[in-house]
């Protein structure tokens, strides 16, 4: 874990409700992070330090967030050129960076969120009266299905979108190609969804992975010896997923290195997989903690 900057998101079965933890990092600030904390996106981070601030970094990093005082901010994600964050006090959603296609205009009379999920160009939350809103994009990513219902939780990828209902079903809407919104007849229910590039995958309520979607690279082939597992993130063309007893498993694209999980890892509690984008030469990357 050393090699790579702790951040950590203690993840728990419940995607609705996740623990709080502090982490150190072998150098730099300390990061607080109450569930969605920590966001990647490619070439890019930003993470909630210990005083509920928000820091980014890398390149294409987004603008600086002003006027945050201590403990104000719960949760924060990040796009190609955007990201949005939620206050810790009131629950309500505030985006900056890139506006070229309306993806920080907040919908009015939103009202309080429980979690938010960026994508290449649009940002999609879950309310707390559990409905999806999306806002932004321009291949239909953010066109919410009418008929939707009540759901857990929302993922945006790169130009497409997927929701877990309440009673389980994962939708999706936005870009087609590659089969990335066709969701399998017999997937059965599930607890988790993860919208990546081109592909997608969800978790199962009995601890399986399923994912379609582009396969050129292997990252909707899941591993046949995955056994149990508690948490799925997808990038553009690689896929990584936490299993039961902490262990990191990845598969798709390997050309950085984003597939080979270290031999010293040890047990995890949670893994992001970087550059959810349209593009494949955006720098991927996957930090697990």
């Amino acid at each position: 874990m050393k090699r790579l900057l702790a951040l950590a998101v203690a993840l728990a079965m419940s995607l609705t409700s996740w623990p709080q933890a502090i982490v150190r990092a072998s150098e730099g600030p300390v990061i607080k992070t109450v569930g969605n904390t920590m966001s990647l996106a490619g070439t890019h981070v930003c993470a909630i330090d210990s005083l509920g601030g928000v820091r980014c970094w890398g390149s294409n990093a987004t603008p600086p967030f002003s006027g945050l005082t201590s403990n104000s901010v719960s949760q924060v994600s990040t796009g190609t050129g955007h990201a949005c964050y939620i206050l810790s006090a009131t629950a309500q959603v505030s985006c900056v960076g890139s506006n070229t296609l309306g993806q920080t205009n907040i919908p009015p009379a939103l009202g309080r969120v429980s979690n938010l999920s960026t994508g290449y160009s649009h940002t999609c939350v879950t309310t707390e009266a559990n409905f999806v809103r999306c806002w932004g994009g321009s291949s239909g990513q953010a066109s919410v299905p009418s008929d939707l219902g009540e759901s857990s939780q929302v993922s945006a990828g790169a130009f497409h979108s997927c929701a877990v209902t309440l009673s389980g079903l994962v939708r999706c809407w936005g870009a087609t190609t590659f089969g990335r919104s066709s969701v399998p007849s017999d997937l059965g229910k599930a607890i988790q969804v993860s919208a990546g590039g081109y592909h997608t995958c969800a978790l199962t309520e009995i601890g399986s992975v399923r994912c379609w979607g582009l396969d050129t690279s292997s990252q909707s082939t899941v591993p046949s010896d995955m056994g149990q597992v508690v948490q799925i993130s997808t990038g553009s063309e690689h896929t990584c997923a936490l299993t039961q007893i902490g262990s990191v498993r990845c598969w798709g694209l390997d050309t950085s290195g984003q597939s080979t999980v270290p031999s010293d890892l040890g047990v995890a509690t949670q893994v992001s997989v970087g550059s959810v984008l349209g593009s494949k030469s955006h720098s991927p990357n996957t930090c697990p903690s």
